[in-house]
């Protein structure tokens, strides 16, 4: 069964906001990629508009298989 998520990225620096709907799993690999396209940018990430705590590089620091 695939759960989907609601993903919100604020980007402050480029002023844009993202609404993604997609699966738990893919969740890791999309902020990965987002990452390296805005490093260095102020951005904040929501999950079913929960806040992920993410890494230096974008990377969430808690793993995808949580109670999200």
């Amino acid at each position: 069964m695939t759960v989907l998520v609601m993903l919100v990225l604020q980007n402050a620096d480029a002023e844009t906001t993202s609404v993604i709907q997609c699966s738990r799993t893919s969740v890791d690999d999309i902020l990965t990629w987002y990452g390296s396209h805005h490093a260095g940018d102020d951005y904040t990430v929501t999950m079913n508009g929960v806040a992920l705590e993410l890494d230096q590089n974008g990377d969430r620091v808690v793993p995808t298989i949580d109670l999200y």
